[in-house]
């Protein structure tokens, strides 16, 4: 038998090719003296990288703007708009918007919402139903075809919609955002404390919107307060209904049938596929009377009422009675719209921007909550930082914010808090420079 012994050569070791990221700082960390100069120069590169957002000096923006196909037109006319008024300031809004050469298709929505997608899902699109609001779904011509992005188009469009956004008039050009929906580019937040009155707290957002509109670049501030609307209630003199035998429910039943109509029946055409439903309901010019409402006679109820005579007691006639003579209107408000977030009432302040970052305008309302009436000099936006944000608009500005300071904003705490996070992801990248950099000091002092 013969034994194989194992070859006792030794092989040459193979010294693997070194890289270009090692043979650049192989250098540099040789001695300990140059790898403390790596460090000192890293940690001046992360303080000046953080210096650049807090001079304003790069914007301070999460996500870019996306380059989509479609945007949105949103027309509120003010409370009480007929749909026909409506229609023809859309049908204005429409013409200009034609206008421009990127867009291809549009659909006009008046009285009505237009089909449900993600954004109006969150923004509530699809309860705009009334007859004082409309909607355009503008289709813009393919990303590769056109010169301008999306947000481009959007900024011109509302530079040529905005003449005619005036006496109440509300004109909102919504683009689709890179990321998930939200109710708004800036929104803030106005909460009440229990014994604060509702008068205080729409004055408090009313502020922070007028605050917003004086900041550059803010446009399309908007609130989630409601306009008042007027209402007329019917007031029913229960004494001389019951001497006419007229009972409440008729009353109600005939004021429904003049304003809101009711169906009596359907007509049976050969040229329709439906049944043509038969409508009773006065005219669009006399229901609005309140003259040709009260107008209206009521027949009594024979049950109600009863006379004698020599066979006994009997029902009497029954008398027609008009309803002015049954009670009157009295005007009153539609109850506003209550909003509660976290089991408190809140409302919204919404705004757009053109050409800003939010972090930008959030810094400088809050230094305007912040700022004593000789705090700031007064100077352009393009020049401010986040050191020294903003100036008081006028001296009595706080005196006046002073009121949103006790229902607390808090919707613009949570944005700042956001923007000072976003300020750090830029500097990831400086970050993991140091972490390595460190790391492979530790290694070369070994």
């Amino acid at each position: 038998m013969k034994l194989l012994k194992p070859n006792t050569l030794e092989q040459p070791e193979l010294e693997p090719k070194a890289g270009l990221y090692q043979r650049l700082l192989s250098p540099l960390l040789a001695s300990k003296g140059r790898a403390k100069w790596v460090l000192w120069i890293t940690l001046g590169l992360f303080i000046i990288s953080a210096m650049l957002p807090v001079m304003r000096l790069v914007p301070l923006k999460l996500l870019p703007f996306d380059n989509k196909n479609e945007l949105q037109v949103l027309i509120d006319m003010p409370e009480g708009t007929n749909l026909e008024s409506t229609a023809a300031f859309t049908k204005q809004v429409q013409t200009l918007t034609w206008q421009l050469n990127e867009v291809s298709e549009i659909a006009a929505y008046v009285g009505q919402p237009s089909s449900m997608d993600f954004n109006g899902m969150v923004r509530g699109y699809y309860r705009r139903e009334a007859a004082n609001l409309a909607e355009l779904r503008v289709l813009l011509v393919d990303k590769s075809a056109r010169d301008h992005q999306s947000h481009g188009v959007v900024m011109r469009l509302r530079e040529q919609l905005a003449p005619l956004a005036k006496n109440g008039i509300v004109i909102k050009v919504v683009e689709v955002p890179p990321g998930p929906p939200v109710l708004s580019t800036l929104v803030a937040e106005v909460y009440r404390d229990p014994f604060v009155d509702k008068h205080t707290h729409r004055q408090a957002a009313q502020n922070v919107a007028a605050r917003l509109r004086q900041e550059p670049h803010v446009v399309e501030v908007d609130t989630s307060l409601v306009a008042p609307a007027p209402l007329q209630r019917f007031i029913t003199d229960k004494t001389k209904a019951a001497l006419s035998a007229v009972a409440t429910q008729n009353i109600a039943q005939t004021l429904s049938i003049a304003s809101q109509g009711q169906q009596v029946g359907v007509l049976y055409v050969s040229d329709e596929t439906q049944p043509v439903p038969i409508q009773l309901q006065l005219p669009y010019s006399e229901r609005n009377q309140l003259s040709q409402l009260l107008a209206l006679q009521v027949r009594g109820d024979r049950d109600l009422a009863k006379t004698s005579n020599e066979l006994g007691i009997t029902s009497a006639p029954r008398p027609l009675v008009s309803l002015s003579e049954l009670g009157e209107f009295k005007p009153l408000n539609v109850a506003d719209t209550l909003m509660r977030k976290d089991q408190r009432d809140v409302i919204y302040v919404m705004a757009e921007l053109n050409g800003r970052t939010p972090a930008e305008i959030i810094a400088d309302v809050n230094a305007d909550l912040n700022a004593s009436d000789h705090g700031f000099e007064k100077s352009a936006w393009l020049t401010r930082h986040f050191l020294i944000m903003a100036e008081p608009r006028h001296g009595n500005y706080r005196k006046e914010l002073m009121l949103t300071l006790v229902v607390k904003v808090s919707g613009v705490s949570p944005l700042m808090c956001s923007g000072i996070w976003a300020l750090l992801l830029p500097l990831r990248s400086v970050l993991y420079l140091l972490f390595y950099a460190f790391k492979l000091n530790l290694l070369a002092c070994r």
